[in-house]
């Protein structure tokens, strides 16, 4: 006998899904439907919670809420009929109500359950493109800090360079003013000293200033990473790439090409010198 019976609660719950499905398509016989339902809670049938979360866990959103919109239609017939047969719907009006009120909380789940989900995805994409954003982020402070310290570094090498240069023009200050000292006492002894070795000292002094005024303004020219070398004559390019005509060139060529304006003034010390020497030593024999 109960095995009876849980065969036909079993076959009650195939025609309750049953029933669901029929309204989840737009099923608008409700004639139909109510005796159904008549059949169904016929004797002490009570539906399962379990069984319609499941049922209803097959639907999409749309047809949830066809279901749930054709059970007001059905609950609707069902009042017209308690009204006419109390006895006989009235029991059943109630278990379709207790059914709708259980679709209408699966429904309510499902619906929370899918803005849960919504709002978590959501969530997560916020925080992809957070984690996105802090990493472009990190890059930026971490280039910054690269270009701080760089910065840094060429203002302490700037300060090094200003340094350095104040002391050379400090220098060049210091030469200009002992060699035109020197050759003011020089020019003031003229009656006293031979004309050959007035020759010869200014030749030698003049020579000695220009060299240190090239070597400070070469100094200077490497400190602030400047080229002051002229056009080599040969290849007529300013920076000596070692290659074409340069591969055969050593280093005394390379520096007479790049520098001959400063050779030549060497030079024409150098000749005066000489040439006031070898005077000095014919007159005197």
């Amino acid at each position: 006998m109960n095995e009876t019976k849980k065969i036909s609660n079993e076959e009650k719950n195939q025609k309750l899904y049953q029933i669901i499905l029929d309204l989840s398509n737009y099923e608008d016989d409700y004639d139909g439907i109510v005796e159904e339902l008549k059949n169904i809670y016929d004797g002490e049938y009570r539906h399962s919670y379990a069984q319609i979360s499941r049922n209803m866990f097959y639907l999409d959103f749309d047809e949830r809420e066809t279901v749930s919109s054709g059970l007001d239609n059905v609950i609707f017939k069902l009042v017209e009929l308690e009204q006419k047969e109390p006895s006989t719907y009235s029991s059943i009006r109630k278990s379709v109500v207790k059914l709708k009120d259980h679709i209408d909380l699966e429904i309510m789940r499902y619906n929370l359950n899918d803005e849960a989900n919504d709002r978590l995805e959501t969530a997560f994409e916020s925080a992809e493109e957070l984690n996105k954003t802090t990493s472009f982020l990190s890059d930026e402070v971490v280039e910054l800090q690269g270009k701080s310290w760089d910065f840094q570094n060429k203002m302490e090498s700037l300060n090094t360079q200003s340094i350095t240069i104040l002391s050379i023009f400090a220098g060049l200050v210091f030469v200009f003013t002992g060699g035109f000292s020197f050759i003011s006492t020089a020019l003031q002894n003229l009656n006293d000293a031979s004309v050959y070795k007035l020759t010869f000292v200014l030749s030698l002094i003049g020579m000695l200033m220009f060299d240190l005024i090239f070597l400070f303004f070469y100094m200077i020219a490497k400190l602030t990473d400047k080229n002051i070398s002229s056009p080599c004559i040969k290849t007529h390019n300013q920076a000596c790439d070692w290659v074409d005509e340069c591969q055969n060139c050593n280093i005394i060529q390379r520096y007479l090409r790049r520098f001959h304006y400063v050779i030549i003034p060497n030079i024409f010390f150098i000749s005066t010198m000489i040439g006031t020497v070898i005077i000095w030593l014919i007159r005197r024999g």
